[in-house]
């Protein structure tokens, strides 16, 4: 617990409040520590390697925008489709064209794209602190259900590389199109260290 001074009227009295921090589960006893350090040892570039993982070219902003737009330490990153390290998008309709799990590997390359353009800005990866927010669309039919099941391709992927502080909060919405009919599209807002 921390106790933080707290002022009932403003002139008057200082008082105490008590709120659980973060890695404290009251109602259970429990404790679990969400820190970085204590999840995730290694860097995001030197994780990205041990997973063999690659990043796509950095890609070319398909209309008049910032790739990335930094405001004091928030990175707000703009849409990105799956890009292959190829050059090649991953496109089709999810529940006609893509299997939900051929989504969800496209959202995973959607994650990489996202990350080389930040890589590109930052110069490292290590620089970032955490996931704050990602938006995830999906192409998918009418009738399709499942969008955050798809999106989690990427959540995964960033809980992989930076522990708890790659989860944050997140919107999954389904699409009647996305452009060049990219299966998947997701923009994301980065907190990231000095």
């Amino acid at each position: 617990m921390v106790q933080f001074p707290f002022r009932r009227d403003y002139p008057a009295s200082l008082e105490t409040i008590v709120v659980p921090v973060r890695n404290e589960f009251p109602a259970t006893g429990a404790s679990k520590k969400f820190s970085s350090l204590e999840t995730n040892t290694m860097g995001a570039e030197a994780k990205l390697a041990e997973l063999k993982l690659e990043l796509p070219p950095v890609p070319k902003p398909g209309g008049i925008y910032k790739p990335v737009v930094q405001i004091d330490n928030v990175l707000y990153v703009s849409g990105h489709g799956p890009l292959r390290p190829d050059k090649t998008l991953i496109t089709g309709k999810v529940g006609s064209d893509l299997t939900e799990e051929e989504a969800r590997e496209a959202a995973k390359i959607t994650g990489l794209a996202m990350l080389a353009s930040l890589k590109a800005y930052l110069g490292d990866l290590d620089r970032i602190s955490r996931v704050l927010k990602l938006l995830g669309m999906v192409n998918a039919v009418p009738d399709f259900q499942t969008h955050p099941a798809v999106i989690n391709g990427c959540s995964e992927l960033f809980r992989e590389l930076f522990g708890e502080d790659g989860v944050g909060a997140r919107s999954a919405v389904g699409m009647g199109s996305l452009p060049g009919n990219i299966s998947v599209e997701i923009e994301g807002i980065f907190e990231i260290r000095g």
